[in-house]
């Protein structure tokens, strides 16, 4: 491809002759539509066109190339002066004020006009993008949760990928990706797969380095396209070549998100029962979720750790079980805290707090959340500490404990949950979610 120093277009993203344009000031990628499903990207930081693989999204429509996300439409930059005026709201609290001044509310409207403009250019452009590719391509690739790119790729140019896809998506989505189950890594991946596909299942999944048995094979089938992902079928990848390990996942119908997030850390597999792995993928209707009764198994592992001397943890066979355990080394802990913790200091929250939602910003309070709460949030303060999580209590519209996290795509709900880590109505998440929307964040912290 040729660069014209002179870009053909404005940055954002735009659609035309079959290509999708994604403009931003540190980058410009173009990708070519089915039937081509190619991508090339250059950066600031060179002058030559090279071949990505972006990541799609077909439900919702996006597109994301590099270590930016494009999910959703591009945030126009607002000025300091215009940021600060919100003319809703001193209309409403203050109606005998004096007159805005009217540049300033003529520059915030020119500035939403310009947003609403962004964001439906995005919105035509993705919808032209993705129109092209087949309804049942769509259908097959929307499914997986990630790497669609790659499975579309893989349909495109392999032929006997529609059936493989079909019958065991997994290996479908390992064998697109082996670049990453191999070593060394091909050179010619696509080659590679389409030498592969037409071989027996088990053949394949030998040469990506699971077992070459038709145990293997059976046992991928059972994982759904929502569940796939690299970093867990590597990890599965490990535990199959264990006996004891691919018999007891053999005993489930499928193997959700949940299962295999379990299976697959060996600190939890020791701990949870057939019938408790069972337990917890019933305990969530979408398969590519993780329950979050997980992470009542997480925190029971944790406390057993935290308290002198360190708890002997049984092999829990259902989740009435472990809950009353988790709940007896909760409050065991709790009355041991903060007089047997380590001295730890909080970094200032990246939220501000409200009247209904208040930041725990020392150990202390932590310890009496969790006395309150019944819950074992006092173990969460070195991680509060190293200023990858925050904890909040939440008063209002129910009692709560509230967990945000650091997360690639920005600061995020970790966890949320009312007494004894029971789930909280949608009215109280919708309120924390409006609340990390709202404009209370710490200059020194930025939302992304």
């Amino acid at each position: 491809m040729s660069y014209n120093k002179r870009p053909a277009f404005r940055w954002g993203t735009h659609f035309k002759d079959g290509k999708l344009y994604l403009a931003t000031k540190q980058s410009v990628t173009v990708v070519k539509g089915w039937p081509d499903l190619r991508a090339w990207q250059k950066t600031a930081a060179g002058p030559e066109w090279i071949s990505v693989r972006p990541e799609i999204q077909i439900k919702p429509a996006s597109v994301q190339t590099g270590r930016s996300a494009r999910r959703g439409s591009p945030r126009l930059e607002m000025p300091d002066y215009i940021r600060e005026l919100d003319v809703e709201a001193m209309v409403r609290e203050n109606p005998g004020a004096e007159p805005l001044n009217p540049e300033r509310t003529v520059a915030q409207a020119a500035h939403r006009e310009r947003c609403e403009q962004a964001e439906e250019a995005e919105f035509e452009a993705l919808s032209s993008f993705f129109s092209g590719i087949p309804v049942q391509v769509r259908g097959l690739v929307g499914e997986f949760a990630c790497r669609q790119w790659h499975i579309a790729v893989l349909l495109l140019r392999c032929p006997g990928a529609f059936d493989l896809v079909h019958i065991n998506p997994a290996l479908a989505f390992c064998l697109a990706s082996n670049r990453t189950f191999r070593s060394p890594r091909p050179t010619q991946p696509l080659r590679d797969a389409r030498r592969w596909i037409c071989r027996r299942q088990r053949d394949i999944a030998g040469w990506l380095g699971f077992p070459a048995t038709e145990r293997t094979v059976n046992l991928l089938r059972k994982i759904p396209p929502e569940a796939c992902n690299l970093t867990t079928l590597l990890q599965l990848r490990r535990v199959l070549h264990q006996t004891a390990v691919a018999d007891s996942m053999s005993q489930l119908p499928r193997l959700t998100a949940t299962v295999l997030c379990v299976v697959t850390d060996p600190r939890l597999r020791p701990l949870a029962s057939t019938r408790l792995l069972r337990e917890l993928s019933n305990s969530i209707m979408e398969w590519g979720v993780v329950s979050s009764r997980v992470r009542i198994l997480q925190d029971t592992l944790e406390m057993a750790a935290t308290l002198v001397p360190p708890r002997q943890l049984p092999v829990f066979d259902s989740l009435a079980q472990l809950t009353r355990h988790h709940d007896r080394l909760a409050a065991e802990l709790n009355l041991k805290v903060p007089s047997a913790q380590e001295p730890v200091e909080f970094p200032k929250p990246p939220i501000q707090g409200s009247e209904t939602i208040v930041p725990l910003t020392v150990p202390a309070m932590l310890a009496e959340e969790g006395r309150e709460q019944q819950n074992c949030v006092v173990t969460y303060a070195k991680c509060v500490a190293r200023g990858n999580q925050f904890i909040y209590r939440v008063l209002a519209p129910e009692r709560a404990t509230l967990q945000i996290m650091r997360t690639q795509q920005g600061w995020q709900i970790g966890e949320l949950s009312g007494p004894r880590n029971r789930p909280v109505s949608p009215a109280t998440r919708i309120a924390v979610e409006q609340w990390i929307a709202g404009d209370g964040w710490d200059k020194d912290w930025a939302p992304f």
